[in-house]
């Protein structure tokens, strides 16, 4: 993969989208 440290905007937005994915299933979990 890339050096530590270095980061691209699409993987960075990926991994936005998977915790807000994860958040979502958390909350519905819990309600």
């Amino acid at each position: 993969g890339l050096p530590c440290g270095e980061v691209t905007l699409q993987e960075q937005k990926e991994a936005e989208a998977r915790l807000m994915v994860l958040n979502d299933r958390r909350k519905a979990r819990k309600r």
